[in-house]
Formats: structure tokens, sequence, C-alpha cells
């Protein structure tokens, strides 16, 4: 679910730290990994997009935020992003009288509002939603991300396209793309890591390279 590899830039260029999971953030979605669903329909999604709500559910670490950032950039779209718990009707009012200008992209771009772990907004963001997403604005589109759906209600969830995430490749396709980042870091990918049943973002802060250049966890 992170992006393609990069040589560790040299040792005496200074940068702020990275973790690794922000270093290798995916831009496009064919470099996502082992989320095979999700990026099938988004590539799909992506060559003919719609004015359309969308529930990303899964683990966390699967990519659902980076994958909505991504099909964002890759449609061109202007993104508005409503921080984890802070999914309440004052902040989704002012989502809304953005959304109602045409996008910065012109007629035929759109406005992308990423709601980040859906299931802690407030019972009164819900209600607010529910209208709104009776009748999608013209030119926005909703990523809801979320780990679970408990506190959601089914009436809120009839309202999106659900696409569950979960980790469908791990042995093979996941083990290389983490000795991938182990060489580009300057360090040696342990054989303990070569069987995963975790996500890679819980890989990379758990086994971190030997010399993480301009990186940490």
């Amino acid at each position: 679910m992170f992006a393609a590899i990069e040589p560790a830039p040299p040792a005496d260029e200074f940068q702020f730290p990275k973790t690794l999971a922000e270093k290798y953030q995916p831009k496009k979605l064919e470099d996502f990994v082992g989320v095979h669903e999700p990026r099938k329909v988004m590539q799909a999604f992506v060559k003919s997009p719609f004015k359309s709500a969308w529930f990303f559910l899964g683990e966390s670490g699967l990519g659902k935020t980076s994958m909505a950032e991504a099909v964002a950039g890759m449609i061109g779209g202007e993104v508005h992003t409503i921080a984890s718990q802070a999914c309440n009707v004052e902040n989704i009012e002012t989502a809304m009288r953005i959304c109602a200008y045409v996008p910065k992209g012109g007629r035929g771009a759109f406005h992308v509002v990423i709601v980040n772990e859906a299931n802690e907004m407030s019972s009164a963001g819900q209600d607010k939603f529910l209208s709104i997403l009776d009748r999608v604005p013209d030119q926005t589109i909703f990523f809801f991300t979320s780990n679970g759906t408990d506190r959601l209600a089914k009436r809120f969830l009839s309202r999106c396209r659900v696409l569950p995430f979960k980790a469908q490749t791990v042995e093979s396709e996941l083990a290389a793309y983490l000795e991938k980042i182990y060489k580009a870091e300057g360090g040696t990918f342990p054989c303990s890591m070569r069987r995963l049943d975790a996500s890679l973002r819980s890989c990379m802060g758990t086994a971190p390279p030997k010399s993480g250049k301009g990186s940490k966890l």
C-alpha cells in the first residue's frame, strides 16, 4: 500500500525526519500493494469519476486514507479533509459551503471530501450527512474511512458505497516490497519478517531497517 521505491538521499543532505509510512506513501493506485479489490474498483472509478459517497472500511494501516488521497490526485480533485473526531455539524457545513463553488479545476473537476475515522463522528454529524448524501452535490465525491461501523447508523451506511479493505497478499508481494524498502534505507531484510500477517504500516513500525537515513518510526 506504499509508493515506488527510491534510493535514500545522500547522508550529508539534511531532511526533517519522516516515518517510513509517510516516506513511501503511494501517490498512484498502481503503487498500492496487498489491497487488490479496492485498487481494482478505484482504478475503474478514476477513468470515469462521478459524484458519489464511498465508505472505506478496514483495519488501520491498509491505506484507506492514502487511497482516497491518491484518487483525488489522479482526478485532479480539490481536497477537503475533516479530521478524526472533528466531524461535527459546523465543520460539515463549512465543507459544504466550499463545495457549493466550482472546483479549482473548473467545470469538469471535483471537490473531494475525505472524512477520516468516520465512526467517531457525532450523532448530529451523521444526521447532517443524511440529507447531504440523499442528494450528493454536483462535482463532489465523499470518502469516509473507518476501522468499524459499530457507532454508525444503518441509514447512514446505506447512503454510501461500502468498500472493504483486507490484506489480500501476505507472504510474497508484501515481503518483496518490504525487502526493497530495507535495501533503499540501507538495511538488511530479516528472515523472520518473510512471514507477514499485518499491514505494511505495522510491519514498518515493528521492524525498522538498520539505518533509516532521513526516516524515523
